[in-house]
């Protein structure tokens, strides 16, 4: 089926060059202009955890206006970011969900330490998290290579078609009912990260870009990776899973933060 859409695509990109070649006769081609994905793009109102896609986007809006990226972050910083974020958006926050928090990102920095994959030190961690989101007929996880430029076309187009990939992975698993419960919650979670997070550093990287205050240390960091938006989207919806343990708002915020953690990386200081 990869192979057959590579194809597909291919075919499509040739036709097109095709095309502009004959009506240009030999002038320049301008490239497709990238264009901003909306909320609404981003949102899928049939996945009743939508709402934690949206949370992670806007903690990643409130997490860089509160931090200097010229300074190390810490877990103290983060927390109290945290806090505060709870605090605006009118959330509970008290001593049970700090103290998960606390789990959390001391997981987060446990990994960060010994290297390699995030959620490879996740799955040992917490075992029935990787039971839930390892791929199968049932649960067709997002490919989150997909968002390559090695891929061809433009980033708003290969953005947009991952997020109608993930809707439609979304509708089938909620139609096929045999995740239920907890399980369900949390790979629906995973999906609606998917989808803001990729709307969310397409935006950032290729049409932001300077406005964003994201935007210098992602490239930065993206020069070094051969697809940053792919790692970075892929530690968002895993860290979506894990968050899910802070409790409610916990998938979002708990993304964000893993998010926060792979574009800034030099900068954090877990310990």
């Amino acid at each position: 089926m990869k192979n057959l859409l590579n194809i597909t695509l291919s075919t499509i990109v040739a036709l097109f060059f095709m095309t502009s070649c004959e009506k240009n006769d030999g002038a320049e081609i301008v490239p497709e202009k990238e264009v901003e994905i909306s909320n609404k793009e981003m949102a899928n109102d049939k996945n009743p955890y939508d709402k934690t896609g949206a949370i992670h986007n806007e903690y990643l809006d409130f997490f860089i206006k509160n931090v200097n990226t010229s300074e190390e972050i810490n877990l103290d910083r983060v927390l109290l970011i945290t806090e505060k974020f709870y605090a605006e958006n009118e959330l509970d926050y008290g001593g049970d969900e700090k103290e998960r928090y606390v789990a959390l990102f001391n997981t987060y920095a446990e990994a960060q330490e010994i290297g390699g994959p995030v959620i490879d030190y996740i799955c040992r961690q917490y075992p029935w998290i990787c039971d839930i989101i390892t791929p199968s007929p049932f649960n067709p996880l997002p490919d989150f290579n997909f968002l390559s430029s090695s891929n061809g076309g433009t980033s708003t187009d290969r953005t947009l078609e991952f997020i109608e990939k993930v809707k439609s992975a979304e509708v089938k698993l909620i139609n096929d009912e045999r995740l239920e419960g907890k399980e369900l919650e949390t790979v629906l979670n995973y999906f609606a990260v998917a989808r803001y997070s990729a709307g969310y550093w397409h935006n950032v990287a290729y049409v932001q870009k300077g406005r964003s205050p994201w935007h210098g240390p992602f490239t930065e960091a993206e020069a070094a990776e051969a697809c940053h938006v792919c790692d970075v989207v892929g530690a968002d919806a895993a860290g979506a899973v894990v968050g899910g343990i802070a409790g409610p708002g916990g998938a979002g915020v708990g993304a964000g933060v893993a998010s926060a953690g792979a574009v800034l990386e030099k900068l954090w200081r877990w310990w």
